[in-house]
């Protein structure tokens, strides 16, 4: 691994944390699972595959997910911050915190056109990926392969 494949790789880990990180911090549980699950296997391919990638394309994959971490705090910090507000307005007076539904729901509302038929191809994407997960399971096929 050369100098600049070594530094490509320490960025995309760096990277990566920060996407977890984020969705930890901006994301209900649901959702968070579902990005979880799509940046894992983004970044994996995207580590396996470091060194037959131009440097251009190695920035463009940083910068879109640096992109991407940006817009999710944009996008959620108002509602996270109402969340907690309510959360510890619930926890002092005892009521109940909002149910996950109502927040889907909240969040639902948020998203252009754009970003919702984005959300409804990776909901697609992620059942079929668990459907095949589920198959090799009940064959007892190995795991699925990446490659």
């Amino acid at each position: 691994m050369s100098s600049t494949q070594g530094v490509f790789a320490h960025s995309v880990v760096r990277c990566y944390r920060q996407v977890l990180a984020t969705h930890r911090a901006y994301l209900p549980l649901d959702m968070r699972l579902v990005g979880d699950m799509y940046a894992r296997d983004e970044f994996r391919t995207i580590y396996e595959k470091a060194s037959s990638l131009q440097e251009q394309q190695q920035s463009a994959f940083l910068s879109e997910w640096s992109s991407y971490c940006e817009t999710l705090k944009a996008s959620y910090a108002p509602q996270v911050q109402g969340l907690r507000d309510s959360n510890r307005t619930a926890a002092s007076e005892n009521q109940t915190l909002p149910s996950t539904e109502s927040v889907a729901h909240l969040d639902a509302s948020m998203f252009t056109d754009e970003q919702k038929d984005t959300l409804r191809k990776l909901r697609r994407e992620t059942k079929e990926y668990v459907e095949a997960i589920n198959e090799r399971m009940d064959g007892n096929k190995p795991p699925v392969d990446n490659q």
